[in-house]
């Protein structure tokens, strides 16, 4: 009974003992504890990403109703069809009081999205006169982008005539499979054969057998990215003549125009391959052009074919890395000012104290709240204009990313 006892004492004595010194140290903790939290740095290769809104352009075969009727026991939306399989089956009609859904407020007429190339070229004389003021001044700065804009639209401008001249010489440029007769027999049921590979959509809008990809320097981009489009799904819809039905898009060819900054366009290169993410597809996009229409940069990637795309959706949230850059990647958080106003962080050192390192910033990410900092050394004009080394945050630093 004895030893059973001293056991229980013992034990209960200990877990005193215990409990007493977790309070002391947490105790300790809250009173002492200055709220700082440091993390180690490595220098690498950092991505520079941007998400920038996308416009899909896709190449597609419109299937379209010569007469009246409606569609029936066919495959599903973005159901993917090789040659000769069957879609569906129009069945014909000759109620001719049916009403378009396809109309004027829905599929609107191509011009509206124009752009205006006397619009351009005032943009030029207005870029031009503020590039001999900065130069008078000697604000280099400013003068460099206004030389940028120049050179842009003057191409921009240079694509549109072109396109112009030989507007004549393009073949057809929408491909168009009419479906039935105005002659057709009520509830007459015709196969809807497929004549080449691809995914069959419902989803139409007012982009459909208007915009084309040669076209794309005439566009108004301003509107494009703007504008609000609701597509119509024709899956239950009754048709009339000259009604889209449906489209088979091509599988292996898709464009993605991606709205940018006019100065991020510098970053890419003609035939360079891009990592690109839309939504949770990851797909590779080749940049066949660049180029600045009005006050944007757009960047035109031929993507190869991704699954699980939305077809309804024309304007999508498009990812993709824009540059990499040697260097360390720190949060924006760890970055504070000395008492000259010098930006930097705070390093631990080798005797275990806390020491401020200016930085130097070479890249800030939109996608993350980091930037990346030139690591070891980095140079700069003092006051003097004379050039001085600086230390900065080295590989394996530890730095002060909580507190101060």
């Amino acid at each position: 009974m004895n030893s059973t006892w001293n056991y229980k004492a013992i034990f209960k004595f200990l877990l005193y003992v215990f409990v007493v010194i977790i309070a002391i140290v947490y105790i300790y903790g809250v009173i002492f504890d200055k709220g700082e939290r440091w993390e180690k740095v490595s220098a690498g290769v950092a991505p520079i990403s941007r998400t920038a809104k996308g416009f899909i352009l896709t190449e597609s075969l419109l299937y379209k109703a010569s007469g009246y009727g409606s569609l029936t026991d066919s495959v599903a939306e973005a159901t993917i069809v090789k040659n000769g399989e069957l879609i569906g089956t129009f069945v014909c009609s000759q109620d001719k009081t049916v009403q378009s859904s396809q109309n004027k407020s829905s599929l609107q007429d191509g011009e509206d999205f124009k752009i205006d190339e006397k619009a351009i070229q005032q943009s030029l004389d207005t870029d031009f006169k503020k590039l001999n003021c900065a130069l008078k001044t000697g604000d280099n700065s400013t003068a460099v982008k206004l030389k940028r804009n120049l050179i842009y639209n003057l191409e921009f401008l240079g694509k549109i005539k072109n396109l112009a001249a030989n507007a004549g010489s393009f073949d057809a440029k929408f491909a168009v499979k009419m479906i039935g007769s105005p002659e057709q027999v009520e509830n007459a049921s015709l196969p809807l054969i497929s004549t080449e590979t691809g995914i069959v959509s419902y989803y139409v809008d007012m982009y459909d057998g208007v915009l084309n990809f040669d076209d794309r320097y005439t566009f108004d981009y301003e509107k494009l990215f703007s504008n609000v489009v609701v597509p119509i799904n024709t899956i239950n819809e009754r048709f009339v003549p000259n009604d889209i039905v449906l489209k088979l898009v091509d599988k292996k060819k898709w464009y993605i125009l991606v709205n940018l900054n006019v100065e991020d366009l510098d970053n890419f290169l003609i035939d360079s391959r891009l990592e690109v993410s839309v939504g949770d597809n990851k797909l590779i996009g080749i940049v066949v052009d660049k180029y600045k229409s009005k006050n944007m940069g757009i960047l035109a990637l031929e993507v190869d074919s991704f699954s699980n795309i939305d077809l309804s959706r024309r304007i999508v949230d498009v990812h993709l890395v824009l540059d990499k850059v040697s260097g360390i990647k720190i949060p924006r958080k760890a970055i504070h000012y000395n008492d000259k106003d010098v930006k930097g962080v705070y390093v631990m050192n080798v005797d275990n104290q806390k020491t401020f390192r200016p930085i130097e910033i070479i890249k800030e990410d939109d996608s993350d709240d980091t930037v990346v900092v030139t690591s070891d050394v980095f140079t700069k004009t003092n006051d003097d204009g004379n050039i001085e080394t600086v230390n900065t945050v080295s590989s394996g630093d530890r730095i002060l990313v909580k507190g101060k």
